[in-house]
């Protein structure tokens, strides 16, 4: 058998519902075995940026391929197998019996705050909760144990997490980026004809800590139509992104569509990006049952690629409500935490979220296959195995990417691959 190392870090994110950051990072190493080499392994956990969470408690539990039970630590507080809120490091074996595979379950029990005591569970949405390692929510990787060899397993978790804010009803918080998000079926809003009638308006916005960029990503709006049968009688896909803000014209029986987006007078950026669909009843009326669906997030750096980053479990709001049956308005009021807008975790190293547009704050929003300006000219420095960082700036404001190019690449002048720079 092999040893295991886990390490993981916790932090938290405001939602009213917030969105709390944490980390949690695993690592694997070889066992203690006498008549074998020894494996080693030196594990750094990034301090968070984040306050409020000073200290949390994981389990770990190991299965091999057969599905066995190897080990399991039910309670490890952070404060102890790690450096507080920091993170959470603990080596312990994995079952190299061919084929070796391993599953490794992580689950998060509690998070507390050195004044306040344990935080309530039913303030955060849990991404490694206590289930059963087969159930869908369960957070795990899956490993290859090699005798003799050392194993990393990591975890990088972001919370969602309550939190009140004087500018939102209800907010969600991560990476310092404060969210909130809605969609409200209340008001007649966009005109049909001279008359306003029923309007879907989903309402996004966010606002940064400190000094700090804030981008907004959106997909597209799906609106879907099926009969009894589960047959689709409409469906459409609205942009998020539009080259001018207001009225976008309409599709079948969504007779409009707005787009509404802008930043707010504020000490900090605080932005909204916003849109309405028109609901005409009586077209409706004949294509059964319709929803809307969308997903979106937020960060404080510009994801050229428009999805979540690889190897972190991320937080993205999922707006999923049904809008009308048979030509009846069906939605009200639903805000951010409610089962119609929900936070849901994208785990980066089995998927990633991708999106059709973002919005930067105090820009104008720009889809997929747009580019962005860039001004200056861009920095590169690659490294010996191929890593070519880039660093352009927009808006005055650097940003940095990197780059796998592989080994044997050399950097020569007018050289840019970057997508700002509509990179090649």
């Amino acid at each position: 058998m092999n040893r295991l190392m886990a390490t993981a870090s916790a932090g938290s994110v405001a939602c009213q519902y917030v969105l709390p950051v944490a980390m949690a990072t695993l690592v694997a190493c070889s066992e203690r075995v006498a008549t074998g080499p020894q494996g080693s392994m030196a594990v750094t956990v990034s301090p968070l940026t984040l306050p409020g969470i000073d200290d949390a408690e994981f389990g770990i539990h190991v299965y091999n391929a057969e599905g066995d039970l190897v080990w399991e630590q039910a309670s490890l507080w952070t404060s102890r197998y790690g450096s507080g809120g920091d993170g959470l490091a603990y080596v312990g074996p994995c079952d190299a019996t061919a084929p070796g595979t391993n599953t490794v379950q992580l689950v998060l029990r509690a998070l507390k705050n050195d004044s306040s005591g344990t935080i309530s569970p039913t303030t955060y949405v849990n991404p490694a909760p206590d289930v059963a390692v087969d159930d869908a929510r369960a957070l795990k990787r899956t490993v290859t144990c090699v005798e003799n060899g050392d194993v990393p397993v990591v975890f990088n978790l972001t919370i969602a997490r309550d939190a009140q804010q004087g500018f939102f009803d209800i907010a969600v918080e991560f990476e310092d980026v404060f969210c909130s998000a809605k969609l409200d079926c209340v008001d007649k809003l966009l005109h049909h004809g001279d008359e306003r009638e029923p309007t879907a308006v989903m309402g996004f916005a966010c606002a940064a800590g400190g000094d700090q960029p804030v981008s907004l990503y959106l997909s597209n709006v799906g609106i879907t139509c099926r009969d009894t049968g589960g047959s689709v009688t409409f469906e459409h896909s609205f942009r998020a992104a539009a080259l001018d803000e207001g009225n976008q014209g309409g599709v079948g029986p969504i007779f409009q569509v707005g787009h509404y987006w802008g930043k707010e007078e504020f000490d900090f950026d605080k932005c909204y990006w916003n849109h309405a669909f028109g609901l005409d009843l009586a077209a409706l009326a004949g294509l059964g049952s319709c929803e809307l669906e969308a997903w979106g997030t937020a960060s404080h750096q510009a994801w050229f690629d428009l999805t979540t980053p690889e190897g972190y479990v991320y937080p993205v709001v999922h707006w999923k409500v049904p809008l009308t049956e048979s030509g009846t308005i069906v939605c009200g009021e639903h805000p951010i935490g409610s089962e119609e807008v929900e936070v849901v975790y994208v785990d980066g190293d089995l998927e990633r979220q991708g999106f059709g547009a973002s919005y930067t704050c105090g820009e104008d929003p720009i889809v997929g296959d747009q580019s962005m300006d860039c001004g200056g000219e861009a920095e590169a420095e690659l490294t010996t195995d191929g890593q070519l960082t880039v660093t352009v700036y927009v808006d005055g404001r650097p940003v940095t990417d990197t780059l796998n190019i592989g080994p044997g690449a050399r950097l020569v002048d007018e050289c840019c691959l970057h997508s700002c720079c509509g990179g090649n």
